[in-house]
C-alpha cells in the first residue's frame, strides 16, 4: 500500500469514528480511530477522535496523551485545543484550560462555545470581569444557544443580578431546556430575591429530574430551615450526606443538620452531629463559630426549661 493509500484509508476510518461519536457509540468509535492510526500514526483527526471517545469512556490520561500528540501533529486544529481545554477544565487545572481555550479562540475567534468554556474557567479562577467579557461575546455570537445563556445566568447570579439571571433561565425553559442545572440556578436566583417558595418549587423539580443532585438537597435544606420546616430540612441534609461521601465530611452539613434537629426538638441527636462537625472543622475560625453555635443552643435550651 502506498503512503497516499494509507492516508486515504486512515481518513476514511477516522471519519467513521467521528460519525460513531455523534451517535454516542464511543467504544466502536475508539476502535475505528485506533485502526486509522495503524495506517497513519500521526493523523491529527484520528488522534483527536480517539481522545474524544476515551474522554467519554472515562480514560482521561490516555485521552490527554492522544490530544498532546494531535496538537504536536497539527497545532492549527482548533477542536483539539478545545478538547484538551475541556479535559484540563474537568480536572480543575484551570490555568491550563484557559491557555488551551485561548489557543482555540485564536484559531476560531467566533466559536461561541470556546468563549463560553474560557468564561467558566475564568469565573472559577476568580476573574469575573474577564469571564463576563467572554460570555457577553458568546451570547452576541449565538444568542439562541441555551447552554450559553445558562452559563451567563450563572455569572449574573454570582454577581447578585438575580433578575437578569432569571431572564436567561426563563429563556432556557422556553427552549424546552428543562434540566436540573437550569432549575437549580433559577432557585438560587429566586432565593436571592427572597422568593423562597418559588425557589423551593424549582429545587423540587430539579430533584425529581436528578435524585442524586447533592447541592439541590443542601440548598433545599437551607430553605426549609428558613421557612421553619426543620424535619424536612433534616431529611434533605441526610439525603445529601447519604449520596455523597464529600457531603458527609463537610462540617457545614453537620451544622445544618444539627440546627434542623435542634429546631425539631431532637437536642441529643443535634449535639452528636455538632460534636462530629467540631472533629471535622479545618481551622480555629470554624471551631470558634461552632462554639458560638453550641453556646446559643445551650442558652436556648436553658430558656425553654425555665419557661416550662
Amino acid at each position: 500500500m502506498t503512503p497516499q493509500e494509507r492516508e486515504i484509508q486512515a481518513a476514511s476510518l477516522s471519519n467513521m469514528a467521528e460519525k460513531l461519536i455523534k451517535k454516542g457509540e464511543y467504544g466502536a468509535a475508539g476502535e475505528y480511530a485506533a485502526r486509522a492510526l495503524d495506517f497513519d500514526p500521526w493523523n491529527p483527526y484520528a488522534l483527536n477522535n480517539l481522545a474524544v471517545a476515551q474522554i467519554q469512556m472515562g480514560q482521561r490520561s490516555s485521552a490527554l496523551e492522544n490530544l498532546n500528540l494531535a496538537i504536536e501533529s497539527d497545532p492549527g486544529h482548533a477542536e483539539t485545543w478545545s478538547n484538551r481545554a475541556a479535559v484540563f477544565h474537568r480536572a480543575k487545572e484551570l490555568e491550563k484550560a484557559v491557555c488551551d481555550y485561548t489557543a482555540a479562540i485564536r484559531l476560531q475567534p467566533e466559536n461561541a462555545m470556546n468563549l463560553t468554556g474560557r468564561s467558566q474557567a475564568l469565573k472559577e479562577l476568580g476573574r469575573p470581569a474577564e469571564a463576563g467579557a467572554d460570555i457577553g461575546r458568546a451570547v452576541e455570537l449565538d444568542p439562541e444557544n441555551p447552554a450559553i445563556r445558562l452559563a451567563r445566568a450563572d455569572l449574573l447570579r454570582q454577581a447578585k443580578d438575580y433578575e437578569a439571571a432569571l431572564k436567561d433561565l426563563d429563556f432556557c425553559l422556553e427552549k424546552r431546556w428543562d434540566m436540573p442545572a437550569v432549575r437549580f440556578h433559577a432557585a438560587m436566583s429566586l432565593a436571592g430575591l427572597g422568593r423562597k417558595e418559588e425557589a423551593k418549587a424549582h429545587l423540587d423539580r430539579a430533584l425529581e429530574q436528578d435524585p442524586h443532585f447533592v447541592e439541590a438537597y443542601q440548598e433545599r435544606a437551607v430553605l426549609n430551615l428558613l421557612t421553619m420546616k426543620p424535619e424536612e430540612a433534616a431529611a434533605d441534609y441526610r439525603a445529601a450526606m447519604r449520596i455523597s461521601g464529600r457531603a458527609q465530611r463537610e462540617p457545614s452539613n453537620m451544622v445544618g443538620l444539627a440546627m434542623a434537629l435542634y429546631a425539631a426538638g431532637k437536642t441529643r441527636e443535634a449535639e452528636a452531629y455538632l460534636k462530629e462537625a467540631e472533629g471535622l472543622a479545618a481551622d480555629a475560625g470554624a471551631l470558634a463559630r461552632l462554639a458560638d453555635l453550641r453556646d446559643w443552643m445551650s442558652r436556648q435550651g436553658k430558656g425553654e426549661r425555665e419557661e416550662s
